[in-house]
Order: structure tokens, then sequence, then C-alpha cells
């Protein structure tokens, strides 16, 4: 099983997915985009759906929306769910919107090899 901090990570990378796009995404589309293994995104996201983050959406099985606008969603509280360590929901700290916001300007301005 992947260490708590790498669940962390890869839940991140699945809020960003679904924060990008303009509706639903299904798990096995997030699992292509971010390389990741389908049936580890499916677990991350039924976690991430106990937490409150995201919910299936009832009319299209398999696929899944966050319940908040990316900019009310904290990486603090994403983190402390996927760890299973505490945190405070609406602490402080950077919003998944601010990843989001982030990673455009870091891959609009230089070469994608460069940012890697």
């Amino acid at each position: 099983m992947p260490k708590p901090t790498r669940n962390a990570m890869e839940g991140l990378r699945c809020l960003e997915q679904l924060g990008l796009a303009p509706q639903h995404l299904s798990a096995a589309a997030i699992a292509r985009a971010e390389g990741m293994d389908p049936a580890l995104t499916t677990d991350l996201l039924e976690t991430l759906g106990a937490a409150g983050f995201v919910e299936a959406d009832p009319d299209a099985p398999g696929h899944y929306r966050l319940t908040r606008v990316p900019r009310e969603i904290r990486v603090s509280e994403v983190w402390a769910a996927l760890t299973r360590e505490s945190g405070a929901r609406g602490a402080g700290g950077p919003t998944l919107q601010h990843v989001i916001d982030w990673e455009a300007r870091v891959f609009a301005s230089v070469e994608p090899a460069q940012a890697l």
C-alpha cells in the first residue's frame, strides 16, 4: 500500500483534475490524465467522497465532481483527510484554486521538460 503522503499527493491531483473540469469526470479519465493506477484513483475518490470533497454523479456511474469550488477547499484539509492526521476544516493555507493557478503559471512560463 502506498505511503499516506503519496496518497495525499495523488488525492490532490485527483481534486485538481476535477477542479479543472467544467463538469464531472470519470475515475478512469482522472487516472489516465495523471498517469495513476485506476484502482488507486477509485479508492482515493471514495476516500475523498467520505471526507466530503467529492460526490459521485448519480446520473453517470463512476463519475465524480467537487462538492465545493476549488477556492473553498484547503490543501491542509485534503492532506489531513488522506493522511489521517488531525486537521481543522477551513484552516489557513493555500486552497485547491491556488494549486491550480500556480501550476498554470509554471507550465505556461517554461517548456514542459523544464517544469519537471
